[in-house]
């Protein structure tokens, strides 16, 4: 099944197991069921592969980066980007700060695109935080983008079940999320993970063959 079949469709029935499982991770995430629908998923770049299959980059066909490091997971998505011909961009950092060239992302976040004004720009991938100084970004990063058509991924995978409130979903909600287990959970030795998709973005989805999505 394609992701947005899982997304619509996968949620297990009231009363087992599995839906107490899911229900209990959301409710420790503080992820809303109302707002978002979650997709197991194997590691962290499973996540970001899933969605580099399933994002429609052919009509949204911006992507854009905020690491400070060689990230593997969000390279494989540039390269799948790429082969579709999308623009790719990337945050710079001063040196020896290391903090965000604000003025540059800035500019990036409000270029103009060639496309028609209804459609989304791309795709934003977010992390929490810095893997080099560990600290953590404005959210209004997330908020910025938004407000200038961009779709928003925030990585969530480097945090722990401490960090999970700093979270604040009930102001910022992005249109996908992706949380590593074995940080939230702490000592899962497994690296299982999940992709949330806000509830409103899943009609945004298509299959890895490019056929639309439902919804």
């Amino acid at each position: 099944a394609n992701l947005c079949s899982h997304a619509l469709y996968g949620v297990p029935p009231e009363g087992t197991v599995e839906c107490d499982l899911r229900a209990r991770i959301m409710n420790y995430l503080k992820i809303s069921e109302d707002d978002y629908s979650m997709v197991y998923t194997e590691s962290r770049g499973a996540s970001f592969k899933l969605l580099a299959d399933a994002y429609p980059f052919e009509t949204c066909s911006r992507l854009m980066s905020m690491y400070d490091y060689e990230s593997e997971s969000v390279g494989m998505m540039v390269q799948k980007a790429k082969v579709k011909g999308v623009k790719v961009s990337k945050a710079t950092f001063k040196w020896p700060s290391l903090r965000v060239d604000s003025s540059k992302l800035k500019k990036m976040l409000f270029e103009r695109r060639g496309r028609r004004r209804s459609s989304a720009k791309g795709l934003f991938v977010f992390p929490v935080q810095s893997r080099i100084s560990g600290v953590k970004y404005s959210y209004q990063w997330m908020s910025l983008a938004q407000q200038n058509k961009w779709h928003v991924l925030l990585d969530a995978s480097a945090i722990g079940p401490k960090d999970m409130d700093s979270l604040g979903l009930s102001l910022f909600r992005p249109d996908f999320i992706i949380a590593s287990f074995y940080k939230v959970f702490s000592g899962d030795p497994s690296g299982f993970g999940c992709l949330f998709i806000k509830n409103s973005s899943i009609k945004y989805i298509q299959d890895e063959l490019g056929a639309p999505s439902l919804g």
